[in-house]
């Protein structure tokens, strides 16, 4: 059996409220439904937090290892990886639009053979000059 804590903390009234209302509707009016429902909560929140970098972080990881595949295969392209897999590839960004899988919150698109630079100068200057206005 896992061990469990107490997690103590304030909210606001009206969404302990809410909160203890879904949780009975969902799972029942019976001893366990809040806590349930938050180890649910907390996991969903841990989830959307989390799963972005983690799912950043594979996709990257399955590019750098997959790279000279890519290449070959893809060249002039576009990409997109997702999960760290290509689920789809084509000659235009509408081609390799798909909607995202459940699970998924972060989508690599790239068109392979072109190389973005790091930093890119606009080349806008701006004249800096006492603000307001005067007549003359």
């Amino acid at each position: 059996m896992r061990g469990l804590v107490v997690i103590k903390g304030h909210i606001p009234e009206d969404l302990e409220r809410n909160f203890r209302r879904k949780a009975m509707e969902r799972y029942g009016y019976s001893k366990g439904a809040i806590s349930k429902a938050l180890e649910k909560a907390i996991q969903l929140w841990l989830e959307q937090e989390t799963d972005e970098t983690e799912q950043e972080r594979i996709n990257n990881e399955a590019y750098a290892r997959l790279k000279n595949e890519i290449f070959r295969g893809y060249f002039g392209k576009y990409v997109a990886m997702e999960n760290g897999e290509i689920v789809a590839s084509g000659e235009s960004l509408r081609d390799v639009w798909l909607p995202p899988r459940r699970k998924a919150s972060h989508r690599l698109v790239f068109k392979v053979g072109e190389e973005y630079p790091r930093s890119v100068r606009l080349g806008w200057r701006v004249l800096r000059s006492p603000s307001g206005h005067t007549d003359k």
